[in-house]
């Protein structure tokens, strides 16, 4: 989630109270490593394979036109353009296990998704169920599980498509007039992390949803005050990364990790810059040594309005 500056002014008795209940018990704090941080186009919502590295970018001609990326993680031949021609492509997302992302391909009347196999560069639409005449985007994925967002004429659902019984089933739904305040941002085989959002304040919580129908909202100490979103997770740990921060463009920003089986505790991992904000955060198998996990994310400078992705490597052992 790439957030504006909605202002960086906060009262000294609202401060003072946020940097009490910002204070984490533990921070880990490692040091990133940057992945992708141009000075002139914006890089955001990275995703990877064990392979590849894909991810959303515009350009210094066009800032407004988004098209999604991709290049081996060795960077052994340069980035490509997954979308097809005269399209734009929004929010890749990796399917665990494989060599294929999940991706948003729209033009300005028709927006549809797309799986892309990274390793042949061959794209192919979804069934019909998925990919109907409406309006589909933000759309994850896995081996078991397809999670997406329909836009109709009068709401916004987040729907859950069995990939072997073809089952459709509406998970949540919302007004159609708030186009960020509903959406997923990973699945598994027995889970699904999806945000929803306060339309007007901007607060935002991230829910797990388990196999059987079960939703339980990860639990936000801070209150209203805080925010939380661009959850992923390593299902075969339950381990679940997310953003906490305000609602005020990189104030008290950290990435933290609970497990499902007490979402109630966390470890602060990585704690932003003041002036910096995170967006949305996602898993790989680290290059180096494939049984370990590295997390990916972006950062937005709040004052720059520019953004970048960066990794940090070995993410389980901290």
């Amino acid at each position: 989630m790439r957030r504006a500056l909605r202002g960086v002014l906060v009262p000294v008795s609202a401060l003072a109270i946020l940097l009490v209940q910002a204070t984490p018990s533990f921070a880990v704090n490692p040091v990133p490593t940057i992945v992708r941080d141009s000075p002139t186009v914006d890089e955001f919502s990275p995703v990877a394979t064990g392979l590849h590295l894909a991810w959303d970018q515009n350009s210094s001609g066009s800032p407004n036109h988004y098209d999604v990326y991709a290049q081996p993680r060795d960077k052994s031949t340069g980035p490509w353009k997954v979308n097809g021609p005269g399209t734009s492509g929004w929010t890749p997302s990796a399917i665990p296990g494989t060599e294929t992302i999940i991706y948003q391909q729209s033009t300005n009347s028709v927006s549809d998704l797309y799986l892309y196999r990274l390793s042949t560069k061959i794209r192919s639409k979804l069934p019909s169920k998925v990919d109907s005449p409406a309006w589909e985007y933000n759309g994850v994925a896995s081996t078991s599980f397809i999670a997406f967002m329909r836009l109709t004429s009068t709401a916004r659902q987040l729907l859950l498509y069995n990939r072997t019984s073809g089952k459709v089933t509406t998970v949540a739904s919302i007004k159609k007039a708030c186009g960020s305040c509903l959406y997923p941002d990973w699945v598994g085989a027995t889970h699904m992390l999806f945000v929803q959002c306060a339309p007007r304040s901007f607060v935002c919580q991230s829910k797990l949803w388990t196999k059987g129908g079960t939703i339980q909202t990860i639990p936000n100490p801070g209150g209203p005050r805080f925010t939380q979103y661009g959850p992923s997770m390593d299902e075969a740990s339950g381990d679940v990364y997310y953003v906490h921060t305000t609602t005020f463009c990189g104030l008290f920003v950290e990435i933290r990790r609970a497990n499902i089986s007490n979402l109630s505790a966390f470890v602060t991992i990585y704690e932003f810059d003041e002036g910096i904000d995170g967006g949305r955060t996602s898993l790989a198998p680290d290059v180096a040594i494939p049984s370990d996990t590295d997390l990916l994310f972006d950062e937005w400078d709040c004052l720059q309005s520019d953004s970048g992705i960066y990794e940090i490597d070995s993410v389980n052992t901290l």
